[in-house]
């Protein structure tokens, strides 16, 4: 039987579109360890947070900031710009060494604005992680990496109710089931990057989505943007909630 403990990462991203400063602290009170990834080292110390290490090529970082670091004796793992990997792969590997012989769980933020290329790679390092039940936490929003080899399911709490919900396949053939949305169904088969899964509602205390097979990016959406339209256009075929049983 496995019984190593977890250990609790937060990777701060690079964004130029950076959470607010209150939700940083907030995840970081909550962490064992903090990696500033380049520019996350301006975001960290904007929010007042100090990080255990910082991991990038230091393209985008501010000077100013790489010095207050060093000198607060934050340890640099520095890489070459001319690389293969992103400087979030990296810090992936970095935490995946801090948390040597415990299981490891990640959250990030700050890593989803900027260029459409970087964002859409993000999810493919996040699906290539899933084993650290990857979480990314921004302004508005919430997603969860799910997987079999991972983080499997998600119930939502109860103030979600009313809110846009997403799912986007993030690798082939993955299957999953939802319970407590608008449009429920189960063991349905996604597409890579399909879009049948976005714009669900929540309609249920304790709703809960679940991969099956596969790869999920899970959204939960906390941005009073619950609309008409989302309730005029299924996002996959399937029967409403409301009519399960029939």
């Amino acid at each position: 039987m496995d019984e190593r403990t977890t250990y609790e990462v937060l990777l701060v991203g690079g964004s130029p579109s950076p959470s607010e400063a209150r939700l940083m602290a907030s995840l970081a009170r909550s962490a064992a360890a903090i990696v500033a990834v380049d520019r996350g080292l301006d975001w960290c110390l904007r929010a007042d947070v100090m990080p255990t290490l910082f991991c990038g090529d230091a393209d985008t970082v501010s000077p100013s900031a790489l010095r207050q670091a060093r000198d607060a004796g934050v340890r640099g793992d520095l890489h070459p710009r001319e690389k293969d990997e992103t400087d979030l792969e990296l810090a992936f590997r970095l935490a995946q060494e801090l948390a040597a012989g415990h299981e490891l769980r990640v959250t990030l933020s700050c890593v989803s604005g900027g260029r459409p290329d970087h964002g859409l790679a993000v999810f493919g390092v996040l699906a290539r992680h899933a084993d650290c039940w990857p979480r990314m936490v921004e302004d508005g929003f919430e997603c969860r990496v799910l997987s079999p080899q991972g983080r499997t399911s998600w119930e939502l709490a109860d103030d979600a109710c009313g809110q846009v919900f997403s799912s986007i396949a993030l690798a082939p053939d993955s299957e999953l089931s939802l319970e407590g949305f608008a449009w429920d169904y189960e063991r349905t088969t996604l597409g890579l990057l399909d879009d049948r899964g976005v714009s669900n509602v929540v309609r249920a205390p304790h709703a809960r989505v679940s991969c099956l097979a596969g790869c999920v990016a899970a959204f939960l959406f906390d941005d009073g943007s619950a609309s008409a339209d989302a309730d005029a256009r299924p996002p996959i075929s399937a029967v409403p909630a409301t009519d399960k049983s029939s």
